[in-house]
């Protein structure tokens, strides 16, 4: 039996036990519909700005990222559908909180009302820490042992509650009228789950799904390093940013370039190697691709602070901003959540071509947009973000249609 139909079969089994990660995922999926929408809208004109601005990052790190990387971190422990039975309702309804709390903190960015913003804040928080500590619990009922990519993931747990206590904090900080610490809080937030967050879980998320016989496989000390690298990356960037340590902020840009270096001699060669005729390779090797062109930016952002080019955050031009944030998130971001949902689904070669016109048009669209950015074209920025955009809505209906066929044959009978 193949490795992508013993994955289809663990995960309808599982589905057998616990709905949480289709709950989970297809939350996941109608945050990056709406912060892709909003990022589309405003394309040629700068990107979004103010609230939309607002409402735009945190349907990605608070909706989209956190949702997918809870549901990821579920299906590593609970992937062969055992020890989920005795929690499968209370991980059901934690699952709908976390997408609900998530939800209603975009809302609450929308009408713009601080107090909302904090109240939503913290019921994120509180939705996020009960969810992860129910986790813990499915993970010693199980016995689950510690591999790379659940050190990774639940690295990537820990950077994400660090970023909502920040988040919440500043908050409640704007409520207060205390607008420096306020400031200070939402931008170290901001730092928390940025970069960092996005490689610790889109490289635990990728080596999970593309090499399975991983997941049995012992910790090794370059994996070990990896995370740690990622780890101190996320530590490094939030203590420059609190204390205003540009030296420890641009820390960050090395560790993050050491630990994609470790995860591409370590994964890489597996990768590339067992073939890409299903979906999940499709978008794994996009997500890798996508780690490879990250890895060039920030060696660059490397050369050019040490050339002292860019020895203040005006100096770095604008098409370098946006390549780097949306090449993680768009590029890394999403092909690891398309690849971790077609693995966890199963139903691979459905929708292949689907699968392999979205992935090319989302790289294509990328380099569309950044290269208008860089040559001051408005048309060929607003051209490619449509691109981008259209890739993102054909991936969102494959990936919702591989989740909801194995709720429908997976559930409770």
């Amino acid at each position: 039996m193949g490795a992508k139909t013993e994955a289809g079969l663990r995960f309808r089994s599982a589905r057998q036990e616990t709905r949480a990660e289709p709950v989970l995922l297809l939350g996941a999926l109608a945050m990056l519909l709406a912060t892709a929408g909003l990022g589309g809208v405003e394309a040629g004109s700068g990107g979004p700005a103010g609230r939309a601005l607002s409402v735009h990052a945190n349907a990605g790190s608070v909706g989209w990222m956190t949702l997918w990387i809870l549901a990821v971190a579920l299906g590593m422990i609970t992937g062969d559908g055992s020890g989920a039975s005795d929690h499968a309702r209370a991980g059901c309804w934690l699952a709908w909180a976390a997408v609900a709390a998530a939800a209603a903190n975009a809302c609450a960015d929308v009408a713009g009302s601080a107090s909302a913003s904090a109240a939503t804040a913290t019921a994120v928080l509180a939705a996020a820490a009960t969810y992860v500590a129910w986790l813990a619990r499915v993970s010693q009922r199980t016995r689950t042992a510690w591999t790379v990519p659940r050190l990774g993931a639940a690295a990537a747990l820990a950077v994400l509650m660090t970023g909502f206590l920040l988040a919440t904090a500043g908050a409640w900080a704007a409520v207060g009228r205390h607008a420096g610490a306020a400031a200070s809080l939402n931008a170290a937030q901001s730092a928390a789950i940025a970069v960092p967050l996005v490689m610790l879980a889109a490289t635990a998320a990728v080596e999970w799904a593309s090499v399975p016989e991983a997941a049995a496989g012992p910790m090794t000390t370059a994996g070990l390093v990896q995370v740690g690298a990622f780890v101190l990356a996320a530590a490094a960037t939030i203590a420059g940013v609190l204390s205003s340590n540009l030296a420890l902020t641009e820390a960050n840009t090395s560790l993050v370039l050491a630990g994609i270096a470790i995860f591409a001699v370590r994964v890489g060669p597996r990768l590339l190697s067992a073939g890409g005729a299903r979906g999940s390779r499709v978008w794994l090797t996009t997500s890798a691709l996508a780690l490879a062109v990250d890895a060039g930016l920030f060696l660059h952002v490397v050369f050019e602070v040490g050339a002292q080019r860019y020895a203040s955050a005006g100096l770095v031009p604008l098409w370098l901003v946006f390549a780097v944030d949306h090449v993680t998130f768009a590029g890394v971001g999403t092909a690891a959540l398309f690849g971790a949902i077609a693995t966890l689904a199963g139903h691979e070669d459905r929708w292949l071509m689907a699968d392999v016109v979205a992935a090319a048009g989302l790289v294509l669209g990328l380099a569309g947009v950044t290269l208008g950015l860089g040559s001051g074209s408005t048309a060929v920025e607003a051209s490619s973000a449509a691109v981008v955009g259209l890739s993102i809505l054909i991936a969102v209906a494959v990936a919702a249609g591989r989740l909801c066929r194995c709720r429908r044959r997976g559930s409770p009978r």
